[in-house]
């Protein structure tokens, strides 16, 4: 399985250190406004930066310094870097030219009004623009990801706690409508739903229409009576809310699609337009690419074609919507790792290595965790960008992404545990780096905090130690044992560049020690239950679909040696 490998450096700026250093600071202190801002002021500088103009580098720069100094609130540090779209808005007489002019959206608009008064904003603040979403929500207590009876069951109760009503009757109304019908594999089709509303209300971005909505996307194209009437019947016969169906209807395809709109121009257009239809639609595809395995090569390969081409462009929309961001960037992680495998596998393209892109991952994860106080973090960034610099990964990219991915992923997962970040990124060292006084050195020259590197000892897998003893002991500790699903999620995307004996090696250990693991995990950790589930399914998503490319690709080398024999 060996890859042609291609090599690229982008070009890493001023402007983009500055950019997502206040991202990640803006998401771990929840400055809704700044985040919204940083978009708008991409897309508004965006024929500036094409020209050559400096400016939008020092607006951040602006931005930069009064975070430095303390002197920033999300309304000061927002208007900062929006300063000059605010003054062109104040001048314009059309206000649709402008929107269209950079591509602005009604919530774009919206936030430039309330950043253009601090009366607004602070009315704004007062009747939280961001409500439903970010309201605290009741968690069930127990769950059994793998039997569809319990997820329906976490489901019902998560609703009847959160009085979610319509999700209480598309329950009832999506098993009766879905009963009999198989999907590819041959399992039940109620699976398909269930999974995806259970992973929309683990990322945290459900409410009642989301949920409800989710349960029934695919009713209406797969029910005559219903596809007849246009879902009018969910609504007069069993009583569920208009907005409901009208999302249904957006994520519904019409069965002359293919003649109608054959580019799926306007569906994903309609899907883009409501953030509860884009957020139920990733979550489809992600769910879907689970079982890629019953689909055929060619199909397999259309579908990550329409994935990247249709699929990707819906996740801009974690900018404008900043209450979506960490789980949409988590769908993204699932997305990418499923598409880059399948490729890589089939050999449909060479793999493209960029040395430097990983920056913008390391100033995300800086101003992150300066954001949060996360000194332990701060100080671990440092020391893994020391011990690992020029060390690279069997693809041939610098090894500091991979322990960058494993932070990161923890974070997106709302993981901000500052020793676990910090372990996280330093959980290779031992490995890679020759450390051999279990971190003590590093640990005094720094000033870290001691769990730090008593996490990376349980992280990090002694030779002479058996599996059964490293699995138990990172099973006693609930920190570990997110590094540890955190690191086995992102090693996933590298399984390209094992041989066979390795994969069915990994395979295994996943069988008999990490899926064992997770569940433990969710059992005896409930706080962190639905990360734990997350990490799972897209360890299982990976592994699942390299193990079914890997044995076709065997079985087609076998054919091929047949042949050439037979000649």
């Amino acid at each position: 399985m060996t890859n042609e490998i291609k090599n690229k450096e982008s070009k890493f700026t001023t402007l983009d250190y500055f950019y997502y250093y206040i991202k990640g600071y803006a998401i771990a202190i929840e400055y809704k406004y700044t985040i919204i801002a940083l978009s708008i002021a991409f897309k508004y500088y965006e024929k500036c930066l094409a020209k050559g103009s400096s400016r939008f580098s020092y607006v951040l720069i602006d931005a930069y310094d009064l975070i430095s100094s303390g002197a920033a609130n999300d309304y000061i540090c927002a208007y900062t870097i929006i300063q000059d779209v605010i003054e062109e808005y104040s001048k314009s007489d059309n206000i649709e030219e402008f929107s269209k002019k950079y591509s602005l959206t009604e919530k774009n608009i919206d936030t430039i009004i309330e950043l253009s008064s601090e009366e607004r904003y602070n009315h704004a603040i007062e009747t939280n623009p961001l409500k439903g979403v970010t309201k605290d929500k009741i968690m069930p207590k127990n769950l059994a990801y793998d039997q569809v009876d319990k997820v329906y069951e976490f489901i019902e109760e998560y609703a009847k706690l959160n009085e979610y009503k319509n999700t209480l009757i598309a329950l009832k109304v999506a098993s009766k409508l879905h009963e009999g019908q198989k999907r590819k594999g041959g399992q039940p089709y109620i699976i398909h739903p269930l999974y995806i509303t259970l992973k929309i209300i683990y990322s945290g971005t459900d409410d009642d229409i989301t949920c409800a909505a989710s349960l029934l996307h695919d009713v209406i194209e797969d029910n005559e009576e219903m596809y007849s009437c246009n879902g009018e019947l969910l609504i007069t016969r069993y009583g569920l809310d208009l907005e409901v169906v009208r999302i249904v209807r957006l994520l519904t395809k019409p069965k002359d699609y293919k003649i109608t709109d054959p580019f799926e121009e306007k569906y994903y257009e309609g899907v883009n337009s409501d953030i509860r239809a884009t957020n139920i639609k990733l979550h489809d595809r992600t769910d879907n690419l689970s079982t890629i395995e019953v689909f055929k090569l060619e199909k397999m390969i259309s579908y990550v074609d329409e994935t990247k081409e249709r699929v990707y462009p819906l996740l801009i929309q974690k900018n404008y919507y900043p209450e979506y961001s960490q789980a949409f960037t988590n769908v993204k992680y699932v997305l990418r790792s499923n598409c880059e495998v399948i490729e890589s596998i089939l050999r449909r393209k060479p793999a493209v290595i960029d040395f430097t892109g990983y920056q913008r991952t390391l100033f995300f994860i800086k101003g992150y965790a300066k954001g949060k106080n996360m000194d332990n973090t701060l100080k671990a960034l440092s020391i893994a960008c020391k011990m690992h610099e020029g060390q690279l990964r069997s693809l041939g990219d610098p090894f500091i992404i991979h322990p960058l991915r494993v932070a990161l992923y923890l974070i997106n997962l709302k993981i901000n545990d500052d020793a676990t970040c910090a372990a996280a990124l330093l959980h290779e060292v031992f490995k890679k780096c020759g450390v051999t006084d279990g971190g003590d050195m590093i640990t005094k020259k720094y000033g870290l905090s001691p769990e730090v590197f008593e996490l990376v000892k349980l992280v990090s897998k002694p030779e002479e130690m058996s599996r059964e003893e490293y699995y138990f002991n990172l099973s006693q500790n609930y920190k570990a044992l997110l590094i540890k699903l955190s690191n086995r999620a992102n090693t996933c995307t590298i399984l390209n560049t094992y041989d066979q004996e390795d994969i069915d090696e990994y395979i295994f250990e996943c069988n008999q020690f990490v899926y064992p693991l997770c569940q433990y995990g969710v059992e005896n950790y409930s706080k962190y239950s639905h990360q734990i589930n997350i990490m799972r399914s897209h360890i299982y998503q990976i592994s699942n679909i390299v193990s079914y490319l890997t044995h076709i690709e065997k079985d087609e080398d076998s054919k091929t040696l047949k042949r050439d024999n037979s000649n």
